[in-house]
């Protein structure tokens, strides 16, 4: 899995350089295949992932466990409530035991519609790059950010 430290950064408030968080990363036993840091979206990690470490198949998921070693804090995830502008037809609920109310901290969901598919923006596009996959569209990358971002949180 590839990722810019820059992209970490949006998760982990840090002050450690590159090659601190690539060694912070092998002694967690997520093996560092490269290091690049002649990219144009900054410096960029490659790391192997075993099936056992599904937590870190994403960005903020390594933040997290980098932040336990020490090396900085994870960002809390901002979010807002914005209000829709039509009732949404899908109904949903979450509900939890007064014990395990932290079991889910965080649940976004939105129905959207009448969506036109669209060129990505250029912060989009280049995060994207810095994975190593190639921008697509608008639907396609947005998809992709938020898996690569926030998978298995």
């Amino acid at each position: 899995m590839k990722f810019s430290v820059t992209w970490l950064q949006r998760y982990l408030e840090t002050t450690a350089t590159t090659d601190a968080i690539a060694a912070a990363l092998t002694a967690l036993g997520l093996e560092v295949d490269s290091v690049d840091k002649n990219t144009p979206h900054g410096d960029v990690i490659e790391i192997d992932l075993t099936p056992d470490r599904v937590d870190c198949a994403g960005v903020y998921g390594i933040a997290r466990d980098l932040a336990a070693t020490g090396i900085g804090t994870v960002k809390p995830i901002q979010s807002e409530t914005i209000a829709g502008t039509f009732t949404s037809p899908v109904g949903l609920s979450l509900s939890f035991s007064e014990e395990t109310t932290s079991a889910c901290p965080l649940f976004i969901g939105r129905y959207i519609r009448n969506v036109k598919n669209a060129e990505s923006p250029a912060w989009l596009k280049a995060l994207l790059e810095s994975a190593g996959l190639k921008p697509i569209s608008a639907l396609v990358d947005i998809t992709n950010y938020f898996c690569l971002g926030h998978c298995r949180d």
